[in-house]
C-alpha cells in the first residue's frame, strides 16, 4: 500500500486522520508519517485498513437494507410521507 492509497482510503471512510490512528490503534504522528510517505506502510497496517473498509462498507449495506425495509414496512401499514 502506498501512502497515496492509504489516504484515499481514509478519506473513502470519511474519516479524519486522528480517527484513522484510533482504529489502528497506533500514534497520530505514526500514522501521518505514513500518509505523508515519510515512513513505509507496515504489512499488517495495509491488511487492517483494507479489513477496516470492508467492514464500513458492509455495516452501511445493512443499514441501508434495514432503512428500506422500515419504510417498505411503514408503506405498507398506511403511513405517508
Amino acid at each position: 500500500m502506498t501512502h497515496a492509497e492509504l489516504k484515499t482510503a481514509r478519506c473513502t471512510m470519511g474519516v479524519s486522520a486522528s480517527e484513522m490512528a484510533r482504529a489502528l490503534q497506533t500514534p497520530l504522528r505514526t500514522y501521518q508519517d505514513w500518509e505523508s510517505g515519510v515512513n513505509r506502510i507496515p504489512g499488517a497496517v495495509a491488511v487492517a485498513v483494507s479489513l477496516l473498509g470492508e467492514r464500513m462498507s458492509w455495516s452501511m449495506t445493512v443499514i441501508t437494507q434495514n432503512l428500506d425495509n422500515k419504510v417498505a414496512q411503514a408503506y405498507e401499514n398506511g403511513a405517508r410521507w
